[in-house]
């Protein structure tokens, strides 16, 4: 089994590539791999609580989120751009995870996905 590790940094707000990226992990986990979907930068910001449907490009983020919970797929969300976006909450499933551990996770993997 391959670990495959989907990092989105871009903004959901200004482009489809954000919701294009979360919807892509659920498509990975058909294949014989360990997704782990990593969010970083101004993608933080898809997981705030106000953000709608209708805001974000693409649309709604917050079902590939709980898709990937429901099968038991990591989350995770980079700490030091939420803290510098101030966005506090986490979605139920999703992990804060420190710059320097995301750095081993990303060597550790097979395949590292960007967006």
């Amino acid at each position: 089994m391959s670990v495959v590790t989907v990092l989105v940094r871009g903004s959901a707000f200004e482009s489809r590539r954000a919701a294009e990226a979360m919807r892509m992990s659920v498509g990975q986990t058909l294949g014989d791999h360990d997704v782990r979907l990593v969010l970083a930068e101004d993608a933080v910001y898809t997981l705030n609580a106000d953000a709608r449907p209708a805001m974000i490009a693409g649309g709604d983020v917050q079902r590939p989120i709980e898709t990937l919970r429901m099968l038991g797929k990591a989350m995770y969300a980079e700490s030091e751009s939420l803290d510098a976006r101030d966005v506090a909450e986490l979605p139920a499933g999703v992990e804060r995870i420190a710059r320097a551990d995301l750095a081993g996770m990303l060597a550790e993997s097979d395949v590292v996905l960007t967006w």
